[in-house]
């Protein structure tokens, strides 16, 4: 936290893939005093891999597991 009370934060964004967690992009924050000011912004250097990793695997009939 700084002297004017801003908290910045950055996490990663993550996509499910089957029973794997990708990293797709990241997420900054800026928290200041009044919300007002408060942003986050988004990167998604990954934007083309988001449309190919679009799917979800079916479920197994025999074990009801994916």
């Amino acid at each position: 936290m700084t002297m004017f009370g801003t908290k910045k934060l950055s996490y990663n964004l993550i996509k499910k893939v089957g029973h794997e967690d990708v990293v797709i992009g990241e997420a900054q924050i800026n928290k200041r005093l009044f919300s007002s000011f408060s942003s986050i912004n988004y990167s998604h250097p990954g934007q083309q891999q988001l449309s190919e990793l679009s799917f979800s695997l079916p479920e197994d009939p025999r074990s009801g597991k994916n």
